[in-house]
């Protein structure tokens, strides 16, 4: 990661994290239940893209590859 880290952005990069774990699972399981063409996946994945853009952002990666 890059730049200096402060206890609160640490802080809300875990709390971060946890919640793009989370819907990460979830949407998991909508895929497993309903199908990648399903509208509810596509909505639960739209909602992990927004918890990843927001966690490389915080890193300072904003609009980089995911693999930088």
């Amino acid at each position: 990661m890059t730049g200096n880290w402060t206890s609160e952005k640490a802080a809300e990069y875990e709390r971060l994290f946890a919640q793009y774990v989370a819907a990460s699972a979830n949407a998991f399981e909508v895929l497993k239940a309903k199908g990648m063409q399903s509208p509810e996946f596509r909505e639960a994945d739209a909602a992990t893209g927004k918890f990843w853009v927001k966690l490389r952002a915080l890193q300072g990666k904003a609009g980089m590859h995911w693999m930088a």
